[in-house]
């Protein structure tokens, strides 16, 4: 038992021995194996944590899981009856004005409520009592280091979109990102160059347009799931469906509010140009009916025929009267509805979308790249794992071949093959296990932050969480 226990603290002397003389070869496969881990265990905790921040940002933020797009707006009691349906837990409008600002596309959004939240980076929000114009912009606004906070910005475009604001310049109060914009991809405009390429916030009382330019709202279901889960992109995608007859009716609202409003217009451009043109019929009358009576005086006074009674007379010019305004109301009714019938068409021919979550490009991008840094998981590390283990081989088969001697007195002594191979194997497996430990540590914290902080230069999110 003693003679036992005596080989056995030879063998782990012999072995500290053999690392403290190889030691860079031992730090060597230490660093290989320590690496390789590193990067798998990094590199598969990378893509969970990327979207678990995402998904952190969005529920303190509230991002939207439905958005309601038209071709014509929604009418402003659209997000009450959409709450009215009881398909969805909070709904808002959104306003949204595309102007001109340097010779670029910006698109004015109105400030969000509970829904869209927005993330503030610097300065403050505008205050709703300030006697002064405010706004709140993107970091891209201020990029080129021409404007910063305090400084006045102003807005440019045609009149119909100068005649939706109450104010064309405005302070600038802070720096914000919203949840909806991660990338710098803004949409698309008809205004400008077609590409929007920042965002600037307002308070409503800035816009007057009487109609909402989107509806947003959340689904009760989805309140506790977090995004880029499976749990969340079924109920949201259920949640979606749900709507489709109430985005359908909405929009019925909006054609029927619309027509109306052109129906109106039409009446008051009648009614305008024939209390216009009518004094003129008038006169004409009055001189048609004088000509008329000078010719049957005349005929009277050569045959002795009756002259018409005055009262006749009233009676005609009310009938030539009331016949030629008829005749001009239709003829101007069909004129002004010649004119309205592209924007009748266009009401007609309007469409209704509604758009989850997944439709977003920067929310679909991110996960995409959260994606893609897990394949890499799969296979980056790989190399190094093959390195390491032909590396830790190779030095195996190189310690057994200087060590032949050692190896043959160790054999004299009495020491089995087993025994002495047990040598090179714990040799192998301190590395490879403290090395691993190691790489697991700094793999599962670092890797995940360094990546982080690269994808957030691209993308508007906080730091890993």
């Amino acid at each position: 038992m003693a003679a036992k226990k005596k080989s056995r603290n030879m063998r782990k002397v012999e072995l500290h021995r053999e690392i403290l003389h190889s030691r860079k070869r031992f730090f060597s496969l230490f660093l290989l194996v320590m690496i390789a881990v590193g990067f798998l265990s990094g590199l598969r905790v990378t893509a969970p944590d990327m979207k678990h921040t995402a998904a952190l940002y969005f529920r303190e933020k509230n991002l939207m899981d439905v958005q309601l797009l038209s071709t014509i707006g929604w009418k402003k009691d659209a997000p009450k009856k959409l709450l009215q349906s009881k398909k969805v837990l909070d709904a808002e409008g959104v306003y949204r004005l595309d102007m001109k600002w340097q010779d670029q596309t910006v698109s004015l959004y109105s400030l969000p409520g509970k829904i869209d939240r927005l993330w503030l980076k610097k300065g403050r929000l505008p205050n709703p009592k300030s006697k002064e114009a405010e706004c709140v912009v993107e970091q891209r606004i201020l990029a080129d280091g021409k404007y910063k906070i305090g400084d006045a910005i102003t807005f440019t475009g045609e009149k119909k979109q100068k005649d939706l604001l109450r104010h064309l310049t405005f302070r600038i109060c802070g720096v914000v990102a919203s949840p909806v914009f991660l990338t710098d991809n803004h949409g698309t405009s008809s205004v400008g160059s077609g590409t929007v390429e920042a965002c600037v916030y307002l308070p409503e009382k800035e816009f007057t347009q009487d109609y909402y330019s989107a509806v947003v709202a959340t689904f009760p279901e989805t309140k506790k799931l977090d995004a880029y889960t499976m749990a969340y992109d079924k109920e949201a995608k259920t949640g979606v469906a749900s709507l489709k007859e109430e985005t359908k009716e909405l929009l019925a609202q909006r054609k029927e509010q619309l027509a109306g409003e052109i129906d109106r217009k039409v009446a008051k451009k009648v009614e305008r140009t024939v209390a216009v043109k009518l004094p003129q019929v008038k006169e004409q009358i009055s001189m048609q009916l004088e000509q008329e009576m000078q010719k049957a005086a005349a005929l009277h006074m050569q045959t002795a025929l009756s002259l018409p009674s005055e009262e006749e007379m009233q009676k005609k010019k009310a009938s030539l009267l009331d016949d030629a305004k008829r005749k001009m109301e239709k003829e101007v009714a069909s004129a002004a509805q010649k004119a309205v019938a592209p924007e009748r068409k266009r009401i007609e021919e309007a469409k209704a979308y509604a758009l989850g979550r997944d439709k977003n490009v920067g929310y679909r991008l991110f996960a995409s790249d959260a994606d893609r840094m897990a394949a890499l998981g799969d296979v980056f590390p790989v190399i190094f794992y093959l390195v390491a283990a032909l590396s830790c081989l190779t030095s195996l088969m190189r310690m057994v071949e200087e060590e032949r001697t050692e190896i043959g007195v160790w054999k004299a002594m009495g020491y089995s093959p087993l025994a002495i191979g047990k040598k090179y194997l714990s040799y192998a497996f301190y590395a490879s296990f403290f090395g691993g430990l190691t790489g697991l540590i700094w793999g599962s914290t670092l890797v995940p932050m360094i990546c982080m902080s690269v994808w957030t230069s691209l993308y508007d999110l906080p730091s890993l969480k």
